[in-house]
């Protein structure tokens, strides 16, 4: 299922094209800002899109690395707040339930 975003001290896990599946320490959204969450997961060019989960709940996509490339920290978009975006749009996707 798709769940709310992800919280310290979680272990959150990604899929990407690049870096194959990698996990790491959820920090949470650090900077307060309800769209953002940061990990500890490795993340390279090419990973970006990539589902981030906690378990089996879909939590965030991956959108990039703060600083340095696989050390981090990792920044998510939260699942939630790209659901609410579509809605607000109206247009493709609104109403999205996972299977």
């Amino acid at each position: 299922g798709i769940g709310v975003p992800a919280q310290f001290p979680a272990i959150a896990c990604k899929e990407g094209r690049t870096t194959g599946q990698t996990c790491g320490l959820v920090y949470g959204d650090v900077f307060s800002t309800a769209t953002w969450t940061l990990t500890q997961i490795c993340v390279l060019v090419g990973d970006s899109g990539g589902p981030v989960v906690v378990g089996t709940t879909l939590v965030a996509l991956v959108n990039g690395y703060v600083s340095v490339p696989c050390l981090g920290p990792h920044v998510g978009v939260n699942f939630t707040r790209i659901l609410d975006d579509v809605a607000m749009r109206g247009g493709a996707g609104v109403g999205f339930r996972p299977v």
